[in-house]
């Protein structure tokens, strides 16, 4: 775990933002997390949605941090505070994919999407 993973909600939305971008003709809606203070990008990447799943591509361009850090940021500060849940009705599971790695992981948005330690899901499911 990061140390993103370890702060509260309170901090994270007073340190960090989120931000979209226009949806292309290939219906990817690129997306940015970044610091407020200096406005320093350190996650980008790309959401489409598919039925029920929405995929995100996403480039750490800060090394410290880690895929549940990414997760957390994510869920967080894009899905709640920026797109205030718009998506919560037509996603069940939330794909995140790093671009470098390429490694995949699935969010139950219903049980996961809050990533507070003490609302995930008693199975462990992230």
């Amino acid at each position: 775990m990061g140390e993103i993973s370890e702060l509260g909600r309170r901090l994270l939305t007073h340190t960090f933002e989120s931000a979209c971008g226009d949806v292309d003709g290939d219906g990817m809606t690129p997306f940015f997390i970044f610091r407020k203070e200096g406005g320093k990008d350190i996650v980008h990447g790309t959401m489409t949605i598919n039925g029920s799943t929405m995929t995100c591509a996403y480039t750490r361009n800060d090394a410290a941090l880690d895929a549940e850090d990414v997760a957390r940021l994510f869920a967080i500060l894009y899905l709640e505070v920026f797109m205030m849940h718009h998506y919560r009705k037509e996603v069940a599971t939330i794909a995140l994919r790093d671009s470098e790695s390429g490694s995949t992981r699935s969010l139950h948005y219903a049980e996961d999407v809050w990533l507070e330690p003490e609302w995930r899901s008693p199975s462990g499911s992230r």
